[in-house]
């Protein structure tokens, strides 16, 4: 059995395109057959399961695996 691990980060200023490009790309390996795990980072107060918001968006597409880290 062969297991591959990657890991991906997005940065940068909101409104800039980071949930789209993220989205795409999970639909894409998922299509695929790779499982996909996201991890959201902010540093504003969100739940994590808000229709329309990005991790709501990222199970959408199909990440198995959706965790979020925020200090607020």
């Amino acid at each position: 059995m062969v297991f591959m691990l990657a890991v991906l980060g997005f940065y940068g200023f909101s409104n800039t395109g980071k949930t789209t490009v993220i989205q795409y790309l999970i639909e894409e390996l998922t299509n695929r057959g790779f499982k996909v795990a996201t991890v959201k980072v902010t540093d504003k107060p969100v739940s994590i399961d808000t229709e329309g918001k990005d991790t709501w968006r990222f199970a959408q597409k199909g990440a198995k695996i959706i965790a979020m880290s925020t200090p607020v």
